[in-house]
């Protein structure tokens, strides 16, 4: 299972879209009081919403404008909730079975954060599966790059894939992107 985490400028919201076929844990949250908001939502996906107990919570708002990436097939609703979500600027966490289309969220967090002038960095596990995904946004966003520790190409890219094991070595020699 790969979960996705797209961490706009909201620090204190985390949005849980999850379906059916797999449950998610309620993790605290950062230690202090939550508020636990769930929205009934179409077919089997949950839209759980966790906010301090001081926040005031807003609901999504409809999605006006063009969006930031079209696809030629209907989402799904769980794909949809999160589209809603990233398009509202929350952070949203998505836990799906294999295959289930959790890539789709991935590809369109990042057109909304490449529209929007923003960098993004994009980790997989494995240096073959960065090179395959590098391979694949490269046909879609053109501006990609690629550090795996074999090889670096285009590191000052506004989209950037690499292994999870190089974005923590960065993070834990305080190392900035280019």
């Amino acid at each position: 299972m790969y979960m996705y985490v797209c961490k706009r400028n909201v620090h204190y919201i985390l949005v849980f879209v999850r379906t059916e076929l797999e449950g998610t844990k309620k993790v605290p949250f950062f230690g202090e009081p939550a508020i636990i908001v769930n929205i009934d939502t179409e077919d089997t996906c949950t839209h759980e919403v966790s906010v301090p107990a001081n926040y005031k919570f807003e609901s999504l708002k409809p999605l006006n404008e063009k969006p930031a990436k079209e696809y030629p097939f209907k989402l799904d609703s769980f794909q949809r909730k999160a589209v809603q979500c990233i398009e509202n600027n929350q952070s949203v966490l998505v836990s799906a079975h294999t295959s289930a289309g959790k890539t789709v969220v991935a590809e369109y967090a990042i057109a909304v954060s490449l529209r929007d002038r923003q960098r993004v960095i994009y980790t997989t596990p494995l240096k073959a599966l960065s090179n395959q995904k590098y391979r694949e946004m490269y046909e879609e966003f053109k501006d990609v790059g690629l550090m795996t520790g074999d090889t670096t190409i285009n590191p000052t890219a506004s989209c950037i894939v690499m292994t999870t094991e190089i974005l923590r070595s960065m993070l834990y020699r305080g190392s900035e992107v280019q």
